[in-house]
């Protein structure tokens, strides 16, 4: 007779749609390394954009106070709603939830590429801040699930 296997219950039943492939085997060291590119991203970004100022000062024409807002958007946003969006990851799905937001990260970074103005790249910055908020909590919750063995 065939063993019946049990879902988990509790936080952990958010995440029995993971998909096979990255649960068992070779396919774990995948997700781990998507997850710290991913981190990674995430930890670049918030850093980077400093030795940009002088540039988008020049090509926005931006002031002062914009430049302080283009740095701290991200961090402000992704400070602020990282509590948030790993209840929100836990009540409706951790891997929906990821997928969301790397596809709004991406597009929100793709949409800041292209601004013109200042204002419009502090909003994109703050909208990455947000993606980025629900990525890394996310991020912590999967790896034991992909290593439970």
């Amino acid at each position: 007779m065939e063993a019946i296997e049990q879902l988990p219950e509790g936080p952990a039943a958010a995440f029995v749609g993971l998909a096979p492939r990255a649960v068992g085997g070779g396919g774990r060291w995948l997700a781990l390394g998507a997850i710290v590119l991913s981190s990674l991203v995430l930890g670049l970004d918030s850093t980077i954009v400093v030795t940009a100022l002088p540039t988008l000062s020049a090509k926005l024409g931006a002031t002062t106070d914009q430049l302080q807002w283009i740095s701290a958007a991200y961090t402000l946003a992704l400070a602020g709603f990282m509590i948030p969006a790993g209840v929100l990851a836990d009540r409706l799905g951790r891997r929906r939830m990821l997928l969301v937001a790397l596809f709004l990260f991406g597009a929100s970074s793709v949409a800041a590429s292209q601004t013109t103005t200042a204002d419009g790249l502090i909003w994109m910055r703050a909208v990455m801040g947000i993606a980025g908020a629900f990525i890394f909590p996310i991020s912590l919750a999967i790896l034991p699930t992909i290593f439970s063995d």
